[in-house]
């Protein structure tokens, strides 16, 4: 449990515990976290590039590096973006960025299927 003053903090934590996990597990080259083109996750210089917003990144330098961005809730493009480098999926269920945006329940039922099959070849 990690109690934080707002959501990018929570975000932010998020990106360094997928990080560290992998780390932590042998496999510190898996820090690339999956994102979706149109998402918020807060202000921070991680939380920022992981949108991948121009408008919010302008005028702060090089984004943070370990971002792969996906257009729309297409499951092929994840599978794509997904490499040895991948340490997970950045998803907020309601993207509030440009209209509130509700990913489609389906869709987070097969990134557990993809994250399933995964992780069942990992082993």
């Amino acid at each position: 449990m990690f109690f934080a003053n707002s959501g990018a903090e929570a975000v932010e934590a998020s990106i360094k515990a997928a990080r560290r996990y992998h780390f932590v597990n042998g496999a510190p080259e898996r820090y690339r976290l999956v994102t979706f083109e149109g998402a918020f996750h807060g202000r921070t210089l991680a939380t920022i590039a992981a949108g991948g917003q121009s408008k919010h990144l302008e005028g702060f330098g090089p984004p943070v590096e370990g971002f792969d961005q996906v257009s729309g809730f297409d499951l092929e493009a994840v599978e794509a973006a997904i490499g040895d480098e991948t340490a997970g999926v950045l998803l907020e269920p309601i993207m509030g960025e440009g209209g509130m945006r509700e990913v489609p329940y389906r869709f987070l039922q097969d990134l557990r299927a993809v994250r399933e099959r995964r992780y069942a070849r990992a082993r």
